[in-house]
């Protein structure tokens, strides 16, 4: 689940303020925001009858996103040209996301090819190649895989599904704004119009979510259509100006308290998303409002260092718990009980940290790359083609060593076939499997 959020978050400007102090604030703000989404989403996994509803830290995380990604837009398409303003958004994008996301898809493919059968090679490297493309929610929707069923064999990569999601948000939404924006201007009403558009889509997204969450709910779990309105639900709050300043310390309390009630009581027995997604949804919402002008409400819970801490590492701590989670009962030969979920979520946790530090903050405060967009697309085009070509060979690998021992053993059953019972007795006959 998905966590971009903090890599989006670095270049975000806090709405309707530009001190330093205010940026400060609101990076604490949205840290403790994504602390809360990443930490309901990693208990879950481990722990599922813990915390039955933590798989909507996700729907956090879409409502953030959509936050962080609309507040960028009106700070700085005006600053640029927009061919320029979307080629540097989209490179910064791959710098923060890419890095990170396809060291785990890499260590994935290692790992399998390493400690896992032949036989599961072809469904790992399905799933990567999609994942590389930022198509795994369209794959998983296409396999009607009940993504909270834990009765399910589960892909190491599946929890790319909501980073899926979230990469071709990112793709549309600039271009939408962006033509928002301008028709806004010619009419007079810039951020009027814009705002309206984004109503729209939330809308419209809304409602096909309830259509088909009833009609087809395994694929509308996953596919975007579905997904969009909690993203852009998110966005409208950076259009949102409260006067009143009981409003904006109570609400962000408000939402504070329906995703942590949501995390207990919104479980897999729902249909989801449907109106059960309002619940993280809304709450988050509530609690952006109070990014507005002034310290968080509840600052005094997001601002000690551990929950900071959690924020920074969170978008590894979300790719690398997964994998993790899967592979080490194979890798290890163990079964995941109290004290190895423990020590597995500590290991988790220096790896998310190492990756942050070592792989995730590099790569963002690249000079070389930031100076340079096109660098930033050829490099990442390059990385992503060498994971799917080694995810292809992999598929292709092991399909065809499957293929001839299933032909292999056809033709040996077919031997036997002719020389089975009384038959075997007669002369010339052999055992076909010696």
């Amino acid at each position: 689940m998905t966590d971009q959020t903090r890599a989006l978050e670095a270049d975000s400007s806090a709405p309707r303020s530009s001190t330093p102090q205010a940026a400060r604030v609101m990076r604490a703000d949205i840290q403790g925001i994504r602390a809360l989404a990443v930490g309901a989403v990693v208990i879950y996994h481990f722990w599922p009858d813990a915390l039955p509803g933590g798989f909507i830290g996700v729907d956090v995380f879409f409502a953030v996103s959509g936050f962080l990604i609309t507040s960028h837009i009106l700070s700085d398409v005006q600053r640029r040209s927009t061919g320029s303003f979307l080629l540097n958004f989209w490179a910064r994008r791959i710098r923060r996301l890419m890095p990170a996301g396809l060291t785990v898809l890499a260590f994935v493919l290692v790992a399998t090819a390493l400690f896992l059968p032949k036989t599961e090679w072809p469904l790992i490297g399905k799933h990567v190649v999609f994942t590389s493309a930022f198509g795994e929610n369209w794959l998983l929707a296409h396999e009607a895989v009940d993504y909270l069923a834990s009765e399910n064999a589960p892909s190491p990569v599946q929890h790319y599904w909501s980073l899926s999601v979230e990469e071709q948000f990112y793709v549309f939404w600039p271009l939408l704004m962006v033509a928002a924006l301008w028709l806004g201007r010619r009419a007079g009403r810039a951020r009027t119009v814009a705002a309206a558009a984004v109503a729209l889509v939330t809308v419209a997204s809304f409602a096909y979510s309830l259509w088909a969450t009833k009609h087809d709910p395994d694929a509308a779990y996953f596919i975007t259509p579905t997904r969009v309105w909690q993203l852009s639900a998110g966005s409208l709050m950076a259009f949102v100006v409260l006067r009143s300043t009981a409003a904006r310390f109570a609400l962000p309390w408000i939402g504070f308290a329906t995703v942590v009630v949501g995390c207990f009581l919104v479980d897999g027995s729902l249909p989801y998303p449907g109106y059960a997604a309002l619940v993280p949804t809304v709450g988050t919402c509530l609690m952006l409002v109070g990014l507005q002008d002034r310290r968080f409400s509840f600052d005094w819970l997001s601002s000690p260092r551990p929950v900071q801490w959690l924020g920074d590492v969170s978008y590894s701590l979300y790719l690398w718990h997964w994998p993790l989670i899967v592979l080490a009962p194979e890798v290890l030969d163990i079964d995941l009980r109290g004290v190895e979920k423990v020590l597995l979520l500590a290991a988790t946790l220096l790896i998310s940290h190492l990756s942050f530090r070592y792989i995730e903050t590099p790569a963002r405060r690249s000079q070389t790359f930031a100076r340079r967009p096109g660098l930033t697309y050829a490099t990442g085009l390059v990385a992503v083609l060498a994971i799917v070509a080694s995810a292809t060979y992999m598929h292709g690998n092991a399909s065809a060593t499957i293929r001839e021992a299933q032909s292999s053993l056809d033709a040996r059953s077919a031997d036997a076939a002719d020389c089975f019972g009384a038959t075997a007795l007669r002369p010339g006959c052999k055992d076909p499997f010696r």
